[in-house]
C-alpha cells in the first residue's frame, strides 16, 4: 500500500542553551520527477533518553511539524531523541521497471549544522534495494557528499543549516 515505518534518531547538543525540547519539520509534498508524490504522516512516539517524551504535531498544507519537549521544563547538554512515525505513500509505483523510495531522511529545515548523517533502509518482507543514490544539500541539490554501502548511506561531510540527506532507493516492483 506504499507505506513505510521510519525510526528516527537524533542526537541533539544544546550547549548551555536552555530548550524545551526539538522541532522536527516534514515536507508532505515532494516533485520526482514530472510527478508530485503527497504523503501523510503518523506519528506513533517521541523518546527522549529512552523514555516517552510529550509531543505535539502541528499540520500545514505542504509540511508537518513535530515539537517534542515539556514546555514546562528546560534542559541542556546532549538529548538523544527518538521519533517513530508511518508514512503513507512513501513508496512511489509510478514507473514500469521498479518502485522507489525518494526520502529526505534529515529535513532540511535544520537551522544549525548536521555533523553527520545517515540512514538505513531495510525491508520486513525480504526484499533487498536493487540500487540507491544519495544526495545532500539543500532542496533539489545534485551534491553528493554521501556514500552508499549496501542499505547504509552515510554523509562524508557535515551538513549546513538548511541542507539534508536524501536518498532515491529503487526496489523491484
Amino acid at each position: 500500500d506504499g507505506s513505510m515505518t521510519v525510526t528516527e534518531n537524533i542526537l541533539y547538543d544544546f550547549g548551555s542553551d536552555a530548550r524545551h525540547g526539538i522541532f522536527r519539520t516534514i515536507p508532505l509534498v515532494s516533485k520526482v520527477g514530472e510527478l508530485f508524490r503527497v504523503i501523510e504522516i503518523d506519528f506513533k512516539k517521541a523518546l527522549r533518553a529512552g523514555n516517552d517524551e510529550p509531543f505535539e504535531v502541528d499540520d500545514m498544507s505542504k509540511e508537518t511539524e513535530i515539537k517534542i519537549g515539556d514546555a514546562d521544563k528546560t534542559i541542556t547538554g546532549k538529548h538523544n531523541y527518538i521519533i517513530i512515525y508511518t508514512v503513507k505513500n512513501g513508496i512511489g509505483s509510478n514507473y514500469e521497471t521498479h518502485d522507489e523510495i525518494y526520502w529526505n531522511a534529515t529535513g532540511n529545515e535544520w537551522e544549525v549544522p548536521i555533523e553527520r548523517a545517515s540512514l538505513r533502509i531495510s525491508t520486513d518482507f525480504g526484499v533487498t534495494p536493487l540500487e540507491s543514490i544519495c544526495f545532500t544539500g539543500p532542496t533539489s541539490s545534485k551534491f553528493q557528499n554521501c556514500q552508499v554501502t549496501g542499505t547504509a548511506i552515510n554523509t562524508t561531510a557535515e551538513l549546513n543549516p538548511y541542507q539534508g540527506l536524501t536518498t532515491v532507493t529503487k526496489f523491484p516492483v
